[in-house]
């Protein structure tokens, strides 16, 4: 894949691997924290699990927007802030939402 400055990524990321990228104006990480507890719960017999399209459109709105004021960009989804892979843990169906959500 081709971002847009024109450099190549790896058309496959391994768990937990580190990418040698950074985060610049066209490319922003974003590690996904899939089992939230809202504010004030903590029942750990029936932990509250935040869908994970809602949590990944939550997040993504913000970015969505700075991109498009600007040239354009790509979010990573599952990578943290150092560029360490995580992942986001989801099926096919909970991918459609997540494309449904925030397309």
């Amino acid at each position: 894949m081709t971002s847009k400055d024109g450099s190549d990524w790896p058309s496959s990321l391994q768990y937990l691997s580190l990418l040698h990228r950074e985060e610049d104006m066209h490319t922003e990480f974003k590690a996904m924290q899939v089992h939230l507890q809202p504010q004030g719960v903590c029942d750990e017999e029936e932990p509250f699990v935040e869908p994970i399209d809602r949590v990944v459109s939550h997040r993504a709105k913000r970015y969505i927007n700075a991109f498009l004021n600007t040239n354009g960009g790509t979010i990573w989804c599952g990578i943290d802030d150092t560029g360490r892979v995580l992942g986001v843990p989801c099926d096919q169906h909970q991918r459609d939402e997540i494309r449904l959500s925030v397309g």
